[in-house]
């Protein structure tokens, strides 16, 4: 009897499924359970769902029949799912076809065919080698030893002696990957806790396991599997020290054995797509954006989470951009933007708005800076057209920085126009910060200013306002952009070395902070 499954198990299950694998499920279902049947039906009701909801579920369809017995056609559906799923992996995966061999030996032995199921055993153990199926190669091995014990009628010393000498192998490959699996898996328990917070134990056993031969020599690893276990662990032993380069390095390597044994990349995709995804990552933080795109480049396009972390990687990416643009190396936070923009148009699929609606802002906001004003109207032009209320700070923000990039490039009509329009969007806002008003009026008076002379007089009186409010709403979107771009012309410099000002000071305040704490 089946065993009873979660309620919502069967749409996660359906929901996981590939185009390809729904269409195999749908082709080789109606072969054999007919087209129009209960199944068939409650599989395209699931399918058609976002999210499901047992009750709404019912009512919903409470005129098909199979919701009178809902969970037991759930069920027999989820067996019947991942029995096709097995039947359809087996041609595209040789981890399925060694164990349907290892089904097939059994079966051939019980009946005493025994030529057929020595050239099975053959067959099977290619496989588990070239694979690293260790643990498979072992029970592959004692099929051999019965067989060939089955066939003499004297068991002779030399198959005795060959049978214990490929167990030794076996067994010693074997034990050197689940050495290198155990230190992994003591690395990643400590790497979530962060290295500058472990307690005495933690970090005793830290410094233990840092001493082991296994992570210092890297030839140790004897097999593939164990080396994919060293590459990974070194990836996050350097990361709890902070030894960015060394991390970026084994990240590399982790990638170049994947690309070394091309088998394995076939049979491990999600691994691969791993390594790569680490290795993007680390490339942001040590701003290798050249290596950064090629393995863009080689990855295509993603299949979703298990496959490649797409948001993962923009999100570092976001957050490698504000660290560069916070120190002021603004060429390297162009650059990086660019290929971020392209990630976001690739795999626009698989990140959320709300990421892109962040993304493109703060790219607004690095070319506002760099005096590209009609790149960065661009950008807040995408993020104005955001309906959802959720994110009203960045399209607040975005319709003001809009309206002063418009200010440097348009027609004073068009920025009357515009501006309008933020007024407009400010006023209907319930929970609004003063600034945003006081920037708009500002930006009013400028317009109807009568000549050069008035101008900077509304300059200087915005700049005055905006600064005297500063202290308590520093933390304000578009505030500080716009009281460094008043700046600017008010003292006829470009933006961007205003903004390169500011930011030294903030830097000389953090360290004069921390070298008063390091006193306390």
């Amino acid at each position: 009897m089946a065993e009873k499954i979660k309620e919502d198990s069967l749409f996660q299950l359906i929901r996981s499924m590939t185009k390809a694998e729904k269409r195999y499920f749908k082709v080789n279902s109606t072969h054999t359970i007919g087209e129009k049947n209960n199944y068939m039906r409650l599989f395209d009701a699931m399918d058609k769902l976002e999210e499901f909801d047992d009750l709404k579920f019912r009512q919903k369809f409470k005129k098909e029949p199979f919701v009178k017995y809902l969970a037991a056609e759930k069920n027999y559906l989820y067996e019947l799912i991942l029995k096709t799923l097995r039947a359809f992996r087996s041609d595209k995966s040789r981890y399925i076809k060694l164990l349907g061999l290892v089904q097939d030996i059994d079966m051939l032995h019980e009946k005493r065919l025994y030529e057929d199921c020595d050239k099975r055993i053959k067959k099977a153990q290619k496989i588990a080698n070239d694979l690293n199926f260790f643990h498979i190669n072992g029970l592959l091995i004692d099929w051999k030893f019965l067989l060939a014990s089955k066939l003499e009628e004297d068991t002779p010393k030399e198959l005795i002696d060959s049978y214990h000498d490929e167990v030794k192998k076996n067994a010693k490959l074997l034990n050197n990957y689940y050495e290198y699996k155990k230190l992994k898996n003591e690395i990643q328990i400590i790497s979530k806790k962060g290295l500058r917070i472990l307690q005495p134990a933690d970090q005793e056993k830290y410094n233990e396991i840092r001493e082991s031969n296994y992570l210092k020599n890297p030839e140790l690893a004897e097999s593939f599997i164990a080396k994919q276990e060293y590459y990974t662990m070194m990836g996050r032993v350097y990361g709890i020290e902070k030894s960015f380069l060394e991390q970026y390095k084994v990240r590399l390597q982790h990638v170049q054995l994947f690309d070394e044994h091309p088998d394995m990349k076939e049979e491990y995709p999600s691994y691969y797509k791993f390594a790569l995804t680490n290795f993007l990552i680390i490339a942001i933080r040590v701003n290798d954006f050249e290596g950064y795109e090629k393995t863009i480049d080689k990855m295509g396009l993603g299949n979703g989470p298990d496959d490649f972390n797409e948001l993962k990687v923009v999100k570092m990416g976001g957050n490698q951009m504000f660290y560069l643009m916070n120190n002021s190396r603004w060429a390297e936070a162009l650059k990086l933007s660019k290929v971020l923009e392209d990630m976001i148009v690739r795999y626009k699929l698989s990140i959320p708005w709300s990421e892109t609606i962040v993304m493109k802002y703060n790219v607004g906001c690095l070319h506002f800076i760099m005096g590209n004003y009609s790149e960065a109207a661009d950008r807040f032009d995408y993020v104005i057209n955001e309906k959802e209320a959720t994110y009203v700070g960045q399209i607040l923000a975005s319709r003001i920085l809009h309206v002063v990039s418009h200010f440097e490039i348009s027609p004073p009509t068009v920025v009357e126009y515009l501006l309008g329009s933020a007024i407009r969007f400010s006023n209907k806002l319930q929970h609004n910060n003063p600034f945003n008003d006081i920037i708009l009026k500002g930006i009013k008076r400028m317009l109807r200013a009568a000549d050069k002379k008035e101008t900077k007089q509304s300059l200087t009186q915005l700049r005055d306002e905006l600064l005297s409010i500063f202290e308590k709403y520093q933390y304000g979107l578009a505030l500080e952009e716009t009281i460094c771009w008043l700046i600017s012309r008010i003292e006829n410099r470009p933006l961007v070395n205003v903004v390169d000002e500011r930011l030294e000071i903030e830097r000389q305040m953090a360290l004069e902070q921390l070298k008063q704490e390091a006193n306390k």
